[in-house]
């Protein structure tokens, strides 16, 4: 899925994971983020003799190199969204509200 030498997939904290996408549409971004959420629910993990399946909250954020958007102001923005998918029932992919103008959240 994340299989270019561009994307880049590591821990941020304890729970919390960042995929930098180069060279994506925030709606194809939106697009990979959903299929993943959808990929890991049907995955099903042993845990103490049972399997049990697993959710994803995701934050979605855009930003086009050269601007003058920092780093912290574009992570800030996807921890936004990530802590918005948590309020609005968790298990879902949400885009940050400077890119909600593409009406692809779920």
């Amino acid at each position: 899925m994340f299989k270019r030498d561009t994307d880049i997939i590591a821990r941020f904290g304890g729970e919390e994971f960042i995929v930098l996408l180069t060279e994506n549409t925030p709606e194809e971004a939106f697009a990979l983020a959903r299929e993943l959420r959808q990929r890991m629910s049907k995955m099903l993990m042993p845990y103490k003799g049972e399997n049990i399946s697993t959710t994803l909250s995701i934050g979605v954020a855009s930003a086009i190199p050269g601007t003058d958007e920092s780093r912290a102001t574009l992570i800030a923005r996807a921890d936004k969204a990530l802590y918005r998918a948590k309020r609005e029932g968790r298990n879902r992919t949400i885009i940050d509200s400077q890119d909600r103008h593409l009406l692809l959240q779920e």
